[in-house]
């Protein structure tokens, strides 16, 4: 059965330890690529992560993508 959660996104690398409560947070087992962006792509991921989404998410979002924020968001 699939959990609803809170954020815009699901977390990634989560396991459901507990179906009756809602995690809160959570810990992704993949790396967090944010020291390894450019000052711009930084910025870039600071702004979209203000708007909810977990910044380590948002910067393989930006390494993947660039800074396309409709393929970034997406």
């Amino acid at each position: 059965m699939l959990k609803r959660h809170s954020s815009p996104l699901p977390p990634i690398g989560l396991q459901d330890t507990n179906n009756d409560k809602e995690t809160s947070s959570y810990q992704s087992a993949l790396p967090d690529p944010q020291p390894l962006l450019s000052e711009t792509d930084k910025k870039f991921v600071a702004n979209v992560s203000s708007m909810g989404f977990p910044a380590p998410r948002v910067a393989r979002a930006v390494q993947k993508f660039g800074q396309n924020e409709r393929e970034v968001g997406e």
